[in-house]
């Protein structure tokens, strides 16, 4: 097209300018994408997306749905990162960010890498939000494009990051097999800050020796026993209980808010049967057990450690900690 056809096509509405020299070769409203990939065209080969919008091409973040004017009043912002040094002039639609921090991908549209996004999604996060937080660092986790070691490298190479010790915490015990925030939640405000022995991650049902057997033993006659119903030949069964103390034959089943539904029901069923018959205690705990009711979880879980060999103690989670006035009845 000439520069006189092209003006011609914006006058009449068949063609839309998007930024200053990046023109949309139809009329209407746009998607997120089409808008995504204006402000890439207009910031320059050294721009990617940041944030939020790289989140949602990672999978990380739910895709905005709808179309909106070309004018940018309307719908989501656009997130670009560009170097430190770049000082493009700022578009209407557009939250840009200065920095050479991280990594990019250059597959189109351009967007910084996945252990990048993950610790810039956890920045915008507000103070007082570490389930928001755990959760997304666990969802991360659970995709398999990173691991705990790659985000902490990430977190790291960050000069300023204001909490940085309690993204430190929570990948730790991601890293120690907890896959959700009400486990980290678990290990976290009922065991570790009661002085519980935290025990081992996803523990394998296949792996449960029987109380002939000693602690630790997986040759016993009932390691390695089919879970669920029915006659046939052992099958290896990758079921896995949240958490275990193996040393004390006690396992964990944290029931989230939406757990007791279809076959899940089932499957729930045949690893507290199996446990039963090869001697563990299943203790089960929920969201209220791992908030307000920590301390009374602390005091139910050492109690009945005491009585199987722990020979550990219980300490006080803080001032309020449910145990002082425990401590207060029993004197």
């Amino acid at each position: 097209m000439t520069r006189g056809a092209l003006r011609w096509a914006l006058q009449r509405g068949r063609c839309q300018r998007m930024h200053h020299g990046v023109i949309l070769t139809r009329p209407g409203p746009v998607d997120w994408i089409t808008r995504a990939a204006a402000a890439l065209l207009f910031y320059g080969e050294a721009a990617a997306l940041n944030g939020p919008s790289a989140g949602v091409l990672h999978g990380l973040v739910a895709a905005p749905s709808g179309l909106w004017p070309v004018d940018h009043l309307g719908g989501p912002p656009i997130h670009v990162r560009v170097p430190a040094q770049h000082r493009p002039a700022k578009q209407p639609g557009v939250i840009l960010r200065h920095s050479d921090v991280g990594r990019t991908v250059e597959t189109w549209p351009r967007r910084t890498a996945y252990d990048t996004t993950v610790i810039d999604l956890i920045d915008r996060l507000d103070r007082g939000r570490s389930d928001e937080m755990t959760s997304l660092l666990a969802s991360a986790l659970r995709s398999r494009r990173t691991t705990p070691g790659r985000l902490l490298v990430e977190l790291e190479g960050r000069q300023r990051f204001a909490r940085r010790a309690v993204v430190r915490d929570i990948l730790t015990d991601l890293a120690g097999g907890a896959e959700s925030t009400l486990e980290v939640r678990f290990v976290r405000d009922v065991l570790r800050r009661h002085g519980l022995p935290c025990g081992v991650g996803q523990w394998p049902a296949s792996v449960l020796p029987s109380p002939a057997t000693a602690p630790g033993d997986s040759t016993g006659p009932d390691a390695g026993a089919r879970i669920g119903p029915g006659p046939g030949p052992a099958q290896p069964d990758r079921r896995r209980f949240d958490r275990s103390l193996p040393q004390y034959r006690v396992l964990f089943e944290l029931d989230g808010e939406l757990y007791h539904y279809g076959a899940r029901r089932a499957v729930d069923r045949h690893k507290s049967s199996a446990a039963a018959r090869a001697g563990w205690l299943l203790l089960r705990y929920g969201w209220d057990e791992c908030t307000g009711g920590a301390c009374r979880a602390a005091v139910e879980i050492g109690d009945e450690l005491a009585r199987r060999g722990w020979t550990g103690r219980l300490t006080m989670c803080g001032p309020r900690c449910e145990m002082r006035w425990r401590a207060a009845t029993s004197a």
